[in-house]
């Protein structure tokens, strides 16, 4: 588990919050809201499909927990629409009432080329038509990743080795709308200065200092090379950011280190530290068996393909961990 100072960092004071994944190194995000979700499941109902023709297609059976012998996640929508729902899809609305939280599972990747059209058309009329106040987006990254380099905390002389080390956590307040938008303004004017008499060398993939992340994070910076500067910059410059008692408040960015792989133990922790930062882990409503929180719930979905099994220890436990 993380050492950060976290009190307060999610405070939602029940206003409408969304929470997105992207899609990204290792799924880990993906993975980590099947875990919400599942474990959850008594609290979450499904909402609503999202079209998007944005999106890389995916049908799929409607999934549930290990120790469920239905789709409970489903099971209102279905009692109230004649079981029209017979399939997942790519992008999938959920919804806590007690808590006003929503949750959007993305499933496939945005084709590329068309971030911005997904942002701009799909997530942005979302976010103004449930009147969401907090937008929670997950992450996560590995050595490869070709904006890391110039988002990484200099306190960082080496890639993080210890479990301590593996989170980022920042936030952007768009109630500082005009200050967010001079500083990007005044970045890119200086980074087009510093290039105008070497344009073979141009750098396009530098820092800005959107989010404000806490001392211990990895990151301590945004790359304007990754998904988050480009999905903020649309936020920040639409009407939906635009001071109002109807307005979106603030992003929370929140992003993990890892190595590409079986990322459902990455997951885990991911799960945990989120609980952890949404103040859910002593939740009265969870039902949690034990006080260090939840038991985290599968779906069969994982089975053969990931899971929190030990690693096997001789040839005869299997050939493939």
């Amino acid at each position: 588990m993380t050492s950060f100072q976290t009190d307060n960092f999610i405070d939602t004071n029940n206003e409408t919050t969304l929470l997105l994944p992207l899609v990204s190194t290792g799924n880990v995000p993906q993975l980590s809201v099947d875990l919400m979700l599942h474990t959850l499941a008594p609290q979450y109902q499904f909402i609503k499909d999202i079209h998007s023709n944005y999106l890389h297609p995916f049908l799929g059976p409607l999934d549930y927990s290990i120790d469920q012998s239905k789709p409970i996640l489903y099971e209102e929508f279905n009692n109230n629409n004649n079981n029209t729902k017979k399939f997942s899809s790519n992008l999938e609305l959920f919804y806590n009432k007690s808590k006003n939280f929503y949750i959007l599972q993305q499933r496939t990747p945005i084709i590329q080329g068309y971030l911005n059209n997904f942002f701009k058309e799909i997530i942005i009329p979302l976010l103004t038509n449930l009147n969401v106040k907090t937008i929670i987006i997950l992450d996560s990254f590995g050595s490869f990743d070709d904006s890391f380099p110039h988002a990484i905390n200099h306190n960082h002389r080496v890639l993080p080795s210890s479990s301590n080390e593996v989170y980022s956590l920042g936030s952007c307040n768009l109630n500082n709308i005009n200050e967010l938008s001079s500083t990007f303004d005044s970045i890119m004017n200086l980074n087009n200065n510093n290039n105008t008499n070497n344009h073979n060398n141009y750098d396009s993939n530098f820092g800005i200092d959107w989010f404000k992340f806490t001392e211990d994070s990895i990151q301590q910076e945004i790359s304007t090379n990754q998904d988050i500067f480009k999905i903020a910059y649309h936020l920040i410059n639409s009407n939906i950011s635009t001071p109002s008692s109807s307005s979106l408040n603030e992003i929370k960015y929140i992003s993990c280190f890892i190595h590409e792989g079986d990322n459902s133990f990455d997951a885990k922790l991911f799960t945990e530290t989120i609980f952890k930062l949404l103040n859910w882990n002593n939740d009265k409503d969870t039902n949690s068996s034990s006080n260090q929180g939840f038991v985290l719930k599968t779906p069969v979905s994982w089975k053969g393909v990931y899971g929190f099994n030990s690693v096997s220890t001789a040839f005869d436990e299997g050939l493939y961990i």
